[in-house]
């Protein structure tokens, strides 16, 4: 089955446009990827970052980091052949599935950037002593994987990721069907498309954001309140929440 369909509007992407969206997202793609896996060595080579919780938030996220950039750097690649105006795509349905799959997992990231906000908070409440709050990490890994896990087996059993943009992720396919209500969608649901975005990706983005700002403000005013902590760990934190 023939699946390209044309556009029926005129800003329709040239093929040196379509080679852009394919080929530029992979350099930073592997610029991530040697991040991550640098992170990890540190970390996995010195047993006493290990011991700590701030690290171990770090290296799960360096983990979906990896993950990131794989996804990133397969691209379009991914994609079913004749997906309209994809360049590179050699992929199966399959393969955009699982591509969709690891990039709203990979929402884990933005969302534990929040969490080192919120540890470094708990930490200067503590006088950084960790043992008082290491009770909170199990929490933290766990409302990270609640946010990320069902909506992703969700997405995926409603047959919701498909091609968008460089790669596969909330959208219906083929894409005319988003525009033209006369054309059906193959995959997914063109009604609930903007909807799944939003409850899935953009309200928990936004909500992860709010967050570390009011965890950075507490953070500035028990800083005020406080006369003898480690202004090294206080940067540290401070920079974690800004981020």
């Amino acid at each position: 089955v023939q699946i390209r369909r044309l556009y029926r509007f005129s800003d329709y992407p040239t093929e040196t446009e379509q080679k852009l969206v394919a080929l530029l997202p992979k350099f930073p793609a592997f610029l991530a990827f040697l991040s991550s896996v640098c992170v990890i060595v540190s970390l996995l080579r010195n047993a006493q970052k290990r011991k700590k919780m701030y690290h171990r938030i770090a290296f799960a996220m360096a983990c979906y980091g990896i993950v990131q950039a794989f996804n990133m750097s397969a691209g379009t690649s991914a994609f079913p052949p004749g997906t309209s105006y994809t360049y590179g795509a050699a992929g199966t349905v399959t393969s955009c599935t699982v591509q969709g799959m690891l990039t709203q997992m990979t929402l884990a990231i933005p969302y534990y950037y929040s969490s080192l906000s919120v540890y470094c908070f708990l930490a200067i409440r503590a006088d950084f002593k960790e043992e008082r709050i290491v009770w909170i990490e199990p929490w933290i890994h766990g409302i990270i994987h609640m946010l990320t896990l069902p909506s992703t087996i969700f997405l995926a059993a409603t047959e919701s990721l498909n091609p968008l943009g460089p790669v596969c992720w909330i959208a219906a396919f083929p894409e005319i069907c988003l525009i033209d209500a006369n054309e059906p969608c193959i995959r997914g649901d063109a009604s609930k498309v903007e909807f799944y975005q939003m409850i899935f990706v953009a309200i928990p983005i936004y909500l992860s954001f709010i967050l570390a700002a009011v965890m950075m403000i507490m953070i500035y005013r028990t800083q005020d309140q406080s006369c003898c902590l480690e202004e090294e760990e206080i940067i540290k934190c401070g920079v974690s929440a800004l981020v």
